[in-house]
């Protein structure tokens, strides 16, 4: 049997971050049991909670291997396990690279399989060998091939997820084509490639790869992911101290806030996100409703209650400032925001730095960086806990207890301001995470 005719010039894809690239050029694209085997250790985007499924789930049509003992590979361009990867913020999209491999290595290569849905269910899918070639014909192919992000069902949402799994390794010379994101990226592919003296690949962009902001325009993610955002911050901060003015709008934090709570609109940028509806779960109150109430919140945290009276000051800024990266309302239209801007974080810096360098006096740098984190993260402390965001984002910006105490303040009182009750319900994770903040501050120093 063969391939279909209908289906013979295709590619299926292995993702997996630029970070990892050196490595598969020295070793190959390594299953996960060749990894541990040889200790060889790669930057991981895979869900977590799927890891164990794919350890144990046996493949019938094999002499007693496991997923992990297979590259997985899948014949969709891009996959909803992708798009919930990104989403969690844990990875940079643009540093996303795929491995491209003819769909005819299933004829090719011995003990190669695939499945009709992908392996990370508890009922396993069914898996095919090269004597079934002809089923692929079988495979949801509108699924695999559908450019819409959404999935009408479970079912279809796996079957676009379907497999093609090489046993052990794939050496590059089976790799047809590399994509990346933009031309940048496939410099700096081409510059590891040089570097080991190894033959470059051919290299395309796709879009259909990727998960593009189409609101916004041009080639962006619709996530700005941790490495990314880190540099866009200590960019802001740095451009703001070098633009800092003498003549200001209020003199200090205390008049800001002063001023603000007698005329919310007086920052241009918070009078842009009053009256800016949101009507996406869990969110009812409009924009600037959400940020006074967040602002009074606040003040009731044990955190909050815990500070100097400066640093104090800075969250109660923050509280107010923190969602105006969703602002303009004229970016929205009369319906107001109807989904969520998960990449309003970005969009505040430049906001920022208007306002701390023509509203805001008497600030220095300290005060400058600790109000650009808790704006730019307000959101990290609720993503850590409720949705798998990565915990070391954290231990990456907090320098000292009293700015973790700062950070969790804002968070809390963030999400209390939306569902009373996600704190009552989460205390003991945030507990937790605290401890472990306080242990890799120490840790900063010399341990």
């Amino acid at each position: 049997m063969t391939i279909p005719e209908n289906l013979k010039g295709r590619y299926a894809y292995h993702f997996t971050l630029f970070d990892n690239l050196e490595s598969i050029i020295d070793s190959g694209i390594l299953c996960t049991n060749q990894k541990k085997h040889l200790d060889i250790s790669h930057k991981n985007i895979a869900e977590e909670r799927i890891q164990g499924r794919r350890s144990t789930m046996p493949i019938p049509c094999s002499s007693g291997k496991v997923v992990h003992d297979y590259v997985p590979f899948y014949f969709s361009k891009k996959t909803p396990m992708q798009l919930g990867v990104i989403n969690k913020k844990n990875i940079d999209q643009p540093l996303i690279i795929y491995f491209a491999v003819p769909i005819d290595v299933i004829e090719k290569i011995q003990g190669v399989v695939f499945s009709d849905a992908s392996a990370n269910t508890d009922i396993p899918p069914n898996f095919y060998d090269s004597k079934d070639v002809a089923l692929l014909q079988s495979l949801n192919w509108e699924a695999i091939d559908s450019k819409k992000w959404g999935c009408p069902t479970e079912e279809f949402r796996h079957q676009k997820m379907a497999e093609l799994l090489i046993p052990n390794v794939v050496d590059m010379r089976t790799v047809a084509h590399l994509v990346v994101w933009n031309e940048l990226i496939k410099e700096e592919v081409i510059k590891v490639f040089k570097a080991k003296n190894k033959p470059i690949p051919k290299i395309i962009f796709g879009q259909e790869h990727y998960y593009i902001n189409f609101y916004d325009g041009g080639q962006k993610s619709i996530i700005t992911g941790p490495q990314f955002l880190k540099h866009n911050v200590d960019v802001t901060i740095s451009e703001i101290c070098k633009d800092l003015k003498s003549q200001t709008k209020f003199e200090n934090i205390k008049s800001a806030i002063n001023s603000i709570s007698n005329d919310f609109s007086i920052i241009k940028e918070l009078g842009d996100i009053d009256g800016l509806k949101a009507s996406y779960g869990p969110h009812s109150d409009d924009v600037g409703t959400h940020s006074r109430k967040v602002a009074t919140t606040v003040k009731t945290m044990p955190e909050y209650n815990s500070l100097s009276k400066e640093n104090k000051e800075i969250v109660l800024l923050s509280a107010y400032l923190h969602d105006i990266g969703k602002g303009p309302k004229s970016r929205w239209g009369d319906k107001g925001m109807e989904r969520a801007d998960n990449d309003h974080a970005v969009k505040s810096l430049p906001m920022l730095k208007r306002i701390l360098t023509e509203d805001i006096g008497s600030l220095d740098r300290e005060l400058v960086r600790k109000i650009v984190m808790l704006v730019t993260y307000d959101d990290l402390i609720g993503d850590i806990v409720a949705k798998g965001r990565s915990e070391q984002q954290l231990f990456n910006i907090i320098e000292s207890e009293e700015e973790l105490n700062m950070i969790i303040a804002l968070g809390k009182a963030d999400m209390i301001s939306i569902n009373p009750m996600w704190v009552f319900l989460n205390e003991h994770k945030i507990k937790a995470l605290k401890l472990k903040a306080i242990d890799a501050l120490e840790c900063k120093e010399p341990c």
